[in-house]
């Protein structure tokens, strides 16, 4: 007979083994989609290639902002002639509240001596009605070019970067944010693979213009990572065969 303790031990160690299947499983996908994917730390690429994308300078992941020596990383897909046609990033807090130490204090998007009058870009925070708490990988830098779009990038590479940042981060938390143009659509739940959205406030997010927006937390813990990870399968549109699902 089994102690409680053997059997969350074996079903920790079934879930471990998932997300190192899912890994491959997903690069597989990629590959199979005329891509390949490479992890890359070099996070000045990362600013250089959504610089001359014309995306979001997002500063989350700029290492003129962040020390981003360490637990932080993008995913690069390139086609055929190498051309990159995407990119996804994710780094790692170790927190004892992610929106309070986090985001309530702007270090999400400058950590390095930056002062914010934040009573003048946002509204106050709202708390989710849970604490993140511990190990929180955070995602951004998502672009996929135009002509790519529709191929499946945009949930291959948010699963696969969640996937290793379980396996070599042993992150307990997962989080993002989305604008309301984003969190109104089904993009953040179907695709990145958040079970929800959360309100976060109102505010022009750094190094945009334009009227205030509704800005959105997207989040999930371990438990929920790995159940999207057994229900990847069965997706609706891009079902990816991950052995032991």
């Amino acid at each position: 007979m089994s102690t409680n303790g053997q059997d969350l031990g074996g079903a920790r160690a079934a879930e471990d083994v998932l997300v190192a299947a899912s890994i491959p499983a997903l690069e597989e996908a990629c590959a199979r989609a005329g891509f390949r994917v490479a992890v890359d730390a070099d996070m000045f690429a990362l600013r250089r290639y959504l610089q001359a994308c014309g995306a979001y300078d997002n500063p989350s992941f700029d290492p003129n902002e962040h020390d981003l020596s360490r637990d932080a990383f993008w995913l690069r897909a390139e086609d055929a002639s190498g051309r990159i046609v995407a990119s996804h990033a994710e780094r790692v807090y170790d927190c004892r509240d992610f929106v309070q130490e986090i985001v309530e204090t702007d270090r999400v998007w400058f950590d390095k001596g930056v002062s914010l009058e934040t009573s003048t870009w946002r509204t106050a925070v709202s708390h989710p009605p849970v604490t993140i708490s511990g190990k929180a990988a955070f995602a951004g830098g998502m672009f996929v070019q135009p002509d790519q779009r529709g191929s499946g990038l945009a949930l291959y590479l948010p699963y696969l970067s969640r996937s290793l940042c379980l396996r070599d981060h042993g992150t307990q938390w997962h989080t993002g944010l989305v604008r309301e143009n984003i969190a109104r659509t089904r993009v953040a739940t179907e695709y990145y693979g958040f079970p929800r959205t959360t309100h976060l406030f109102f505010g022009t997010i750094p190094r945009t213009t334009g009227d205030f927006k509704d800005l959105h937390l997207c989040w999930m813990d371990r438990a929920e990572a790995v159940q999207r990870l057994r229900e990847l399968p069965s997706h609706a549109r891009y079902p990816v065969a991950v052995p032991g699902a």
